[in-house]
């Protein structure tokens, strides 16, 4: 293990993840969250940092990459909140992700890579509910290496009443 994955390593495990709290909840109405007794749901926005420090093997070369920029989370829970009986299925939960101004330069070699990308994810689940899921970004190095993919790993927490708890990132396997 060279000294460069060593302190990855040693950072990927002190910081297993970003934590954050919902703070804007939008479309609830003039309640707040009081909109989810009648039944609407509040879709819950989002912006976190991406992870700053990241370990990057594009084949030609390996390095740690300080990487700025934000990832926009946009989580709509199921309407209703609470389903009628008999549900077959329930709507589901819908999760989308955009990254916004991702730019990393490498410790190593000052080069700059850029990580592209927007996804969206639908998870047929009763609330309260944990979302565990990867989505995939493109990692663009520079020239002449290709573009690859880069994966991140997600975990939303959502209690009953459709409100969003904890959020956790972390780097999934490239």
């Amino acid at each position: 293990m060279n000294k460069s994955t060593s302190r990855w390593s040693r950072s990927m495990k002190t910081v297993a993840g970003l934590s954050l709290m919902s703070m804007l909840l939008v479309g609830a109405g003039p309640g707040g969250a009081a909109g989810h007794a009648g039944g609407m749901p509040a879709t819950t926005q989002l912006r976190m940092a991406f992870p700053s420090q990241v370990y990057i093997n594009t084949g030609a070369q390996a390095e740690l990459v300080d990487f700025t920029g934000e990832i926009h989370m946009v989580i709509v829970p199921p309407d209703p909140v609470v389903p009628p009986d008999p549900v077959i299925p329930p709507d589901p939960i819908r999760v989308y992700t955009n990254l916004a101004g991702v730019v990393g330069v490498g410790q190593t070699t000052g080069v700059i890579y850029r990580v592209t990308g927007a996804a969206q994810s639908s998870f047929v689940k009763m609330l309260p509910a944990s979302l565990e899921f990867h989505e995939g970004y493109l990692l663009v190095p520079p020239d002449p290496v290709s573009p690859q993919p880069l994966l991140l790993r997600y975990t939303v927490d959502i209690n009953a009443d459709g409100i969003v708890g904890e959020v956790f990132v972390t780097m999934g396997e490239t």
